[in-house]
């Protein structure tokens, strides 16, 4: 069960994603490492806070689905981090922000193909699934994926 919960958490992809776009992207990723783990996965922290108030729910179905994240981790939060990176970015040494960026954007970028979200949360509890990769297969294809993506991790270091 632990596997199943930390495959729909799964930091470890959202930071070798981060880490490949950014590496294609911008270069000398491997120098921002700290960065890109950390933007690419503060946002799943809402999870912990869901986990502990729904722990015998997330245990029954081994999913968190939608309702395990927070406005943040929709497009009012995506609209907020968009706002407050354009200034930072004014602010802070361009190179540092562009590597938080990558992270930020991958990470809602993941979330948003590969499964269920609610878009206009807090406002509408809508469920979107754009069916990129189908229920069936999603575990496989995240496993997949982080294979190839720490493959290429491990050969770019």
């Amino acid at each position: 069960m632990f596997i199943t919960l930390m495959i729909n958490m799964n930091p470890l992809t959202h930071f070798l994603f981060a880490y490949f776009l950014s590496d294609v992207l911008i270069g000398n990723s491997d120098q921002y490492l700290p960065v890109l783990f950390v933007s690419s996965t503060f946002i799943d922290l809402d999870h912990i806070f869901y986990l502990f108030k729904n722990f015998r729910e997330v245990l029954r179905t081994r999913r968190f689905g939608s309702g395990g994240r927070t406005r943040i981790h929709e497009l009012y939060g995506l609209s907020l981090f968009s706002m407050v990176l354009s200034v930072i970015y004014l602010v802070y040494p361009k190179i540092l922000v562009r590597f938080f960026i990558v992270g930020v954007m991958s990470h809602y970028f993941l979330d948003f193909i590969s499964g269920y979200f609610r878009p206009f949360y807090p406002f509408s509890g809508t469920e979107v699934f754009l069916g990129v990769i189908p229920d069936d297969f999603r575990v496989h294809v995240e496993v997949l994926i982080t294979i190839i993506l720490g493959g290429y991790f491990w050969l770019t270091l």
